[in-house]
């Protein structure tokens, strides 16, 4: 939100050299609701860490509806009331989880040695969420399986298996699923694995 006013130096019997206001036009406030339709942004992916980024409505992953109806909710509160600091304090949780999550299978590709390489290891946009739904190979999801069920990889309470997919598929893909998957046993034990 900003004020637009027009200042002029007048000139007259007074000998103040301040600046008057020549007009003011009023307060501007854009209409968030429009903001939030419009194509997700490299700056709000990397600030929300949408699981499918090409999903512009955010309905098609259940972490993505949920982290969307929040800001929604959010925008149309008045700020400063509790309920405002309630819907808050939620979305800013979803986005440190989601952070950590990433945080973690940066930690296990730079001990894997992709240190020069992990911001584009773990980057998932729209091309290559597209991408995606051509297929995901049968040993990416054993492998992706194997982190769910035997590491502590994924923060709890959210695992966004879409965005994760595609990273371990590029992984697997460039043949090393299994050492990721290994290093992230070491690096991230699951503390409490099922019984089989």
């Amino acid at each position: 939100m900003f004020t637009v006013t027009g200042w002029c130096c007048l000139k007259g019997k007074s000998h103040s050299t301040e600046a008057t206001p020549l007009l003011y036009f009023g307060t501007y406030k854009p209409d968030e609701t429009k903001v939030l339709q419009q194509p997700t942004s490299e700056l709000e992916n990397e600030i929300n860490i949408w699981s499918i980024p090409d999903d512009y409505t955010h309905i098609e992953a259940d972490d993505d509806r949920e982290l969307y109806e929040l800001i929604q909710q959010h925008s149309g509160l008045p700020p400063g009331s509790p309920q405002y600091s309630d819907v808050e304090a939620k979305i800013n949780s979803i986005r440190a989880i989601r952070k950590e999550t990433q945080k973690r299978w940066k930690a296990v590709l730079q001990l894997l040695g992709f240190s020069k390489s992990v911001e584009d290891l773990v980057s998932v946009t729209g091309l290559a969420t597209s991408a995606m739904r051509e297929g995901i190979s049968h040993e990416t999801y054993i492998l992706f399986h194997e982190l769910e069920d035997e590491t502590a990889i994924f923060t709890e309470g959210n695992s966004q298996p879409d965005r994760y997919l595609i990273v371990m598929n590029r992984l697997v893909d460039l043949d090393i699923g299994k050492d990721f998957v290994k290093m992230a046993k070491r690096s991230f034990p699951r503390r409490h694995l099922p019984k089989k």
